[in-house]
């Protein structure tokens, strides 16, 4: 459920808070003894699971999740070069990425299409206490996918998470580059934690496109 409040015509800015519902419990069903073996061991950081776990899905047709197992959220310096087209995300299981001891707090504007040069805010409540690795941004609608949005702020409650002012542009967030420009890797996200974004759509679009993202990292057992 959003709800979207327009400010002035000077700032040209839109407000999309994401209001998650739920108790916040989630489990995956995994298929069978074996799929549960390999999900537990992955989640234990046992790499020779990881790998025999991505060759079973891409077998069971599952090519998206296949593809997040390239991603180690325990290596914040390892560049996820696939996450630069980051659309697959969209088919993946919330419940299926937790099992594996990660988290992705989705940011978006509920399909509301972002005209050129218009900025919003997004923000959403974090549910769960994680350390957040990377932002990955949809390539849906739009050219040249996360490179055609401009990220002006990112802010955990009232800190900002940049290092220095000035926009940045999305694909940057994906890569080791991005520790440079923020500090949001040395944080831990608590529960109830308001993430706010506030982007730009930079494409040629003349329509412009939905914004959608992911604060992806791993989940603290407490």
């Amino acid at each position: 459920m959003s709800d979207i409040t327009h400010m002035t015509a000077a700032e040209k800015t839109t407000t999309i808070m994401s209001d998650l519902e739920g108790d916040g419990s989630y489990m995956y069903q995994a298929r069978n003894d074996a799929e549960q073996r390999l999900i537990k061991m992955t989640a234990q950081g046992d790499l020779a699971a990881r790998q025999t776990y991505k060759q079973q899905l891409s077998e069971w047709g599952e090519p998206a999740r296949a593809m997040f197992l390239h991603f180690d959220p325990a290596g914040p310096r390892k560049e996820w070069t696939a996450s630069l087209d980051a659309l697959w995300l969209d088919t993946i299981d919330l419940e299926w990425l937790r099992a594996l001891g990660c988290e992705a707090l989705e940011l978006s504007t509920a399909g509301v299409q972002i005209r050129p040069a218009q900025e919003v805010q997004v923000i959403a409540l974090a549910t769960r206490l994680y350390d957040p690795r990377y932002l990955l941004i949809s390539a849906a609608d739009t050219p040249r996918g996360a490179a055609d949005w401009a990220i002006n702020e990112l802010r955990f409650g009232n800190y900002s998470q940049f290092r220095q002012s000035g926009d940045l542009t999305g694909d940057i967030f994906a890569t080791p580059e991005i520790d440079r420009y923020v500090m949001f890797k040395n944080w831990t996200i608590t529960p109830a934690t308001s993430i706010l974004l506030r982007v730009t759509y930079t494409g040629a679009e003349e329509m412009g496109a939905p914004f959608r993202a992911w604060l992806v990292g791993s989940l603290i057992k407490c």
